[in-house]
């Protein structure tokens, strides 16, 4: 059983290293992705990548390989080392991007049910997150699942040819396995200046409302009252809260020159937030809608055939 695993390697300059270090016991060969530009997804304008690729060969061994290229989205470079992977034969690949991390005992559990028989039918892993927010000190927590803030693609069946990547780490499968081992998500565990980069240039770029007052009130502001979080559907992350666990060995490293400073909102900003709260309900309640309309339309088409 062959397992290799694919990292973007896209203004990563503070936790590819680490990561890499956390996944590569467990894995054959990892398949790394230097885009030249970023994606399309955000402005008109691509920018480069602030990741020097002399710092991602100082990472490369006999079992990582490098793959380079300009690539317009998201999911189009992760197909791109999808099927790099199968083409080398690979059984599995795992999706591990360099703000991830697990526990010892969770690879241990994955890496035993990606060789197991019963995984073999199964096109794509998923595992819950815990989505950290300003330091591992503080974690995203959701109105029904509470700090396991939503799942995500761990693992896909590289035999199942028929699954691809069709928006960011989003795959076509139909059959997903859920596996309850969280992924450490630190994708929020930055600096101002590397969440400009990130809300810019990564794949949800155009989710926000109004992006620069998601930055101004939601991350430069942030307090511990602060709810609504979530860039493109505030309403999934009510706020953000003490992390409960005790921090693994990976998080004391990112410790380290980051802290959650959190600031006077003033009563203007206290105002706009108040506004800009509102306007994710309303916009909640007409994406709601929309869908419903959607789902009925597509049910009547159904009874007349």
């Amino acid at each position: 059983m062959k397992i290799a695993l694919q990292v973007l390697a896209f203004n990563v300059d503070r936790s590819l290293q680490l990561m890499i270090e956390n996944a590569k016991p467990y894995v054959d060969k990892i398949f790394i992705a230097y885009p030249e530009l970023s994606w399309r997804h955000g402005s008109s304008k691509r920018s480069d990548n602030p990741t020097r690729y002399e710092q991602i060969t100082n990472l490369v061994d006999e079992n990582t390989e490098i793959i380079r290229g300009i690539w317009d989205r998201d999911e189009d470079t992760r197909n791109s080392l999808l099927t790099a992977a199968r083409n080398q034969n690979f059984d599995w690949i795992i999706i591990q991007d360099a703000d991830e991390f697990y526990t010892d005992q969770s690879w241990e559990i994955l890496k035993n049910y990606l060789i197991s028989a019963s995984a073999q039918n199964k096109s794509v892993i998923n595992v819950p997150l815990y989505t950290f927010w300003k330091t591992p000190c503080f974690v995203i927590e959701e109105p029904h699942h509470g700090i396991k803030a939503g799942e995500a693609c761990f693992a896909i069946n590289c035999r199942h040819k028929e699954i691809q990547f069709t928006f960011s780490r989003t795959t076509n499968a139909n059959l997903i396995h859920y596996i309850d081992e969280p992924c450490y998500h630190y994708s929020y565990v930055l600096s101002d200046q590397e969440v400009k980069n990130k809300i810019k240039t990564w794949a949800h770029s155009n989710d926000f409302i109004i992006r620069n007052l998601w930055y101004q009130i939601k991350w430069k502001r942030w307090h511990q009252s602060s709810q609504y979080l979530h860039p493109g559907s505030p309403w999934l992350w009510r706020r953000a809260i003490r992390f409960p666990l005790p921090q693994p060995p990976f998080a004391r490293a990112l410790l380290e020159n980051i802290s959650a400073q959190q600031q006077d909102i003033g009563l203007i900003w206290a105002c706009l937030e108040i506004v800009y709260d509102h306007l994710s309900w309303w916009r909640k309640i007409v994406n709601g809608s929309k869908r419903l309309v959607k789902a009925s339309f597509t049910q009547k088409i159904r009874q007349r055939h």
